[in-house]
């Protein structure tokens, strides 16, 4: 199934969260993270050759190792944060990528979107059409 995960999903613990939240801008940081990382996974899955279900969605498969990265990320924006920056999550943000490379070139499949919701890919998306002048004789 494909879903959109959400910030307050990332592999924060409660307490964690709320501090964070405190700080001024931290929770604008978070969402903005977050859409790069659908963004990349859902571009991941493109390049290795998979569909798209609906914008901003994610199969579930992934969505772990997504926030992995989120939550990482997020924390590196504190760097006063250090405890929060354990090895554990350092491990799990590692491990992520290398499963998002992984499907990036095709070696890890994903689950399909459900019948008659993927996104058609038919026409060039992001494209660049160059205009050609014909050749001129000079005879």
């Amino acid at each position: 199934m494909w879903t959109t995960p959400t910030a307050a999903a990332a592999l924060l613990s409660g307490p964690e969260r709320d501090s964070l939240a405190a700080i001024p801008g931290a929770g604008d940081q978070l969402q903005t993270i977050l859409e790069q990382e659908i963004a990349a996974a859902r571009g991941a899955i493109l390049a290795g050759g998979g569909r798209l279900d609906q914008e901003g969605t994610l199969p579930e498969q992934i969505i772990p190792d997504v926030l992995a990265v989120v939550a990482w990320r997020y924390l590196l924006v504190f760097p006063a944060l250090r405890a929060l920056q354990t090895p554990e999550r350092m491990s799990a943000y590692v491990d992520a990528r290398a499963t998002l490379r992984a499907i990036a070139q095709g070696g890890q499949k994903v689950e399909l979107p459900a019948p008659g919701q993927a996104l058609d890919l038919s026409a060039p998306r992001g494209a660049v059409q160059v205009v050609r002048r014909p050749r001129r004789s000079p005879f």
